[in-house]
């Protein structure tokens, strides 16, 4: 077996090479690649891709993109994309890729967004320390049992159809006799993607956050996102996100007469929303709340994602059709120590974002 590693400026031609084709399992699709390669955070030489290899059969693989904190010139790397073959699961192999990475970077990953089996990894080496944890929640509307619980509930998958019925009609029912609410005092207006206005209210805060988003990461996550509506060849082929029927990011800006208060910028995939960066106040927060609840009735929504506390705590006050909430925890992980004290953390920070 060997390690074969891909720099971020080797990328495109990796991509179109016949090693490449030739893999069964692709360790990156061109959507996340043309990401990657576009990231204004990226130098040339940044290893992104670590490929494990048996002659030439990939047995195991480790993705991640360049990221910097605001007011440091070096960046790090977010782990995003780790996958063993099931063959060869349980060798330490992903422990092998992951030791490389930290050597080639410094000491600089971090993680957020895990699958509970890369969690015990990243914890089990020792690397890593919490940074950051928030109790969000994630509200359910029409949601389909058969796909929440198909994995931990494998033989019962007729009862769990049924489950879906019944959902159905409960929520039919919530959504029937759910009137929008609109908040008076301010005037509201809703764009596609993120747009300069929102990043120059976000950047007014920029002493308070830790990651460095301004108009230039916000143009490139808008332009490059890691979900395809249109190709469909990496369904089975690539172990993670490649392709949904629909997929939007979208903003809510709140004005006071003309000028811009707040917004809440939100992707909605596939029937599931998420909430990913904010700039809200005591009373803009109540409209980007029941803009939430309106949205998921109008659009059948089957669960809406909002990490952020505050903003779950309004969505959870506002007159909403919901029909259930459950707690679910937001933790990021970092590798090494910074200064992050009174910092914010925002949703969509790692690679939520993206998918």
């Amino acid at each position: 077996m060997r390690i074969e590693k891909i720099a971020l400026h080797e990328l495109d031609e990796f991509i179109r090479s016949d090693q490449y084709k030739q893999f069964e399992v692709k360790p990156i699709t061109p959507m996340r690649a043309a990401s990657y390669l576009r990231n204004p955070h990226a130098r040339p030489g940044d290893n992104v891709l670590y490929m494990l290899l048996e002659r030439s059969k990939l047995i195991a693989f480790r993705t991640l993109f360049a990221d910097k904190l605001v007011g440091e010139d070096e960046p790090f790397g977010w782990l995003s994309g780790n996958w063993v073959h099931p063959d060869y699961r349980r060798h330490g192999h992903s422990e092998k890729l992951l030791e490389e990475a930290f050597s080639d970077w410094n000491g600089r990953l971090m993680f957020t967004n895990y699958a509970p089996a890369s969690l015990e990894l990243y914890m089990k080496s020792g690397k890593f320390d919490s940074i950051y944890s928030a109790e969000g929640t994630r509200f359910y509307l029409f949601a389909k049992p058969s796909k929440l619980l198909a994995e931990r509930m494998p033989g019962w998958k007729f009862l769990l159809y049924l489950f879906d019925v019944v959902v159905s009609i409960v929520a039919s029912v919530k959504t029937a006799f759910f009137n929008s609410k609109q908040l008076a005092g301010f005037e509201t207006k809703l764009v596609e993607g993120f747009d300069d206005e929102c990043a120059s209210l976000l950047k007014a805060g920029a002493d308070q956050k830790i990651f460095d988003r301004n108009k230039k990461s916000f143009r490139w996550i808008f332009s490059y996102p890691w979900v395809s509506t249109a190709d469909k060849r990496f369904l089975k082929n690539y172990p993670f996100s490649s392709f949904s029927d629909s997929f939007r990011y979208e903003t809510l800006k709140i004005y006071a007469g003309e000028t811009l208060k707040g917004f809440v910028f939100y992707s909605v995939r596939d029937k599931h929303l998420r909430t990913l960066y904010h700039s809200l106040t005591p009373e803009t927060v109540k409209i980007a709340a029941q803009h939430l609840s309106n949205l998921a009735a109008a659009e059948k929504i089957e669960t809406a994602t909002v990490l952020d506390p505050e903003l779950a705590k309004a969505v959870a006050e506002s007159k909403k059709p919901f029909i259930k909430a459950k707690n679910i925890e937001h933790r990021i992980y970092s590798s090494f120590k910074f200064e992050q004290e009174n910092k914010k953390i925002q949703s969509g920070d790692g690679d939520f974002v993206f998918s």
